[in-house]
């Protein structure tokens, strides 16, 4: 299996929903590319353009519209500011509060733009308790904390969303809410373990606590997002820092940041310098790259190793390390030693039957070179 593929499982008994029943059979297939498409991720929250749905799919755009509005309404799947939510994606995980899978999924939701994160903080929107693990500035809030499900002010319900597409207003009873869709369970392949139910992790009385990133990691993400041609401030490098990548993918070459860099222009080749940094910041996110990225950064590794290999061979010593001046065939008259090319590098061969301490005892008296050339071993 290709190292960047990722496992999705759905429930058989999908076929069976009431609600599932009633969507066209394009609608289906629709459906399901918002569940397995290679840019969803643990949390079911990811950055994604439609234009992609229509490509894979082979169908226009009010197609594609129409059937976001209906996800939208019956609280299924809802498309905000480039964003794919999926409201039960975590509550059918079954995973334990501690389990990798749990923290890697908050570790997505903290590094959401702050606006996807008041969005989602609405229940009705996102089926979790987002603020509990999640800080969500004020201004970005569309509804009070103490009222979780936006019953009664839902400006979105009202305005409607991206697509100008409206949310149909439920109450507690409604089929978003009720257990109808229970049989849609969505497993990561996690080799088993985690909850059996669906409620909702337990509340504690300290929440996860999200410790100041070091002065010099944040510095070093500057650094790394200049270079890869992308410039963020302070507030960006500590959400890249809080995003749960390991500090080490944003240190030596072929960085976390370059690789992300080299996505966003090969996905988006034709968007403007502007709307690929925005692009950029949000592909922090996303988990595509994060499973990629090792396999990427070896590759490169391995590139840059045959590039040097190759320099080298190209580039023989010309000076033998007892100081005489080498042949073109690497013979070196004053010592009658021989320089072979033997992974990536020039290797220095004695003459036959003779030792280093030979060697130089034949040449003492002449001027020895204190270094070795670069790339040679003696």
């Amino acid at each position: 299996m290709d190292s960047s593929t990722k496992q999705r499982y759905i429930s058989t008994s999908i076929w069976s929903d009431e609600w599932f029943d009633t969507l066209s059979i394009q609608e289906k297939l629709v459906y399901f590319h918002l569940l397995t498409n290679e840019f969803t991720n643990a949390a079911g929250v990811y950055h994604f353009s439609l234009k992609q749905v229509r490509i894979d799919l082979d169908i226009s755009r009010d197609e594609v519209n129409a059937a976001i509005g209906k996800f939208e309404a019956a609280g299924k799947a809802y498309f905000f500011k480039e964003y794919i939510i999926i409201p039960k994606w975590l509550k059918h995980q079954k995973i334990s509060e501690r389990s990798k899978m749990f923290l890697g999924a908050l570790a997505i939701l903290r590094g959401l733009p702050d606006e996807i994160k008041g969005f989602i903080a609405d229940r009705k929107h996102y089926d979790f308790p987002v603020e509990k693990y999640v800080q969500i500035p004020s201004i970005y809030r569309l509804c009070p904390v103490e009222d979780s499900l936006c019953l009664k002010n839902d400006s979105l319900s009202e305005n409607g969303g991206k697509n100008g597409i409206g949310y149909a207003k439920k109450d507690e009873n409604s089929a978003h809410d009720s257990d109808s869709d229970s049989d849609l369970d969505l497993d990561l392949d996690l080799g088993g373990g985690g909850r059996s139910d669906h409620s909702d992790p337990p509340a504690r009385e300290n929440p996860v606590r999200e410790e100041p990133p070091p002065p010099q990691l944040l510095n070093t993400i500057r650094k790394k997002a200049a270079a890869a041609g992308f410039a963020v401030g302070g507030s960006i490098a500590r959400k890249f820092s809080a995003a749960g990548i390991d500090p080490s993918w944003f240190s030596g070459p072929h960085d976390f940041l370059e690789f992300m860099a080299h996505n966003v222009r090969a996905k988006y080749p034709g968007e403007p310098p502007e709307r690929q940094r925005d692009i950029f910041l949000s592909a922090i996110t996303w988990d595509n790259l994060r499973e990629t990225y090792p396999e990427w950064r070896e590759r490169q590794e391995g590139a840059e190793k045959l590039r040097r290999a190759a320099h080298a061979r190209d580039h023989p010593p010309e000076t033998c390390r007892c100081g005489g001046a080498l042949l073109p065939d690497g013979r070196c008259p004053s010592c009658s030693g021989k320089y072979e090319f033997e992974n990536s590098r020039w290797v220095y061969e004695p003459p036959s039957g003779r030792t280093f301490a030979d060697i130089l005892e034949g040449i003492r008296g002449k001027e020895i070179p204190k270094e070795m050339p670069p790339g040679l071993e003696f």
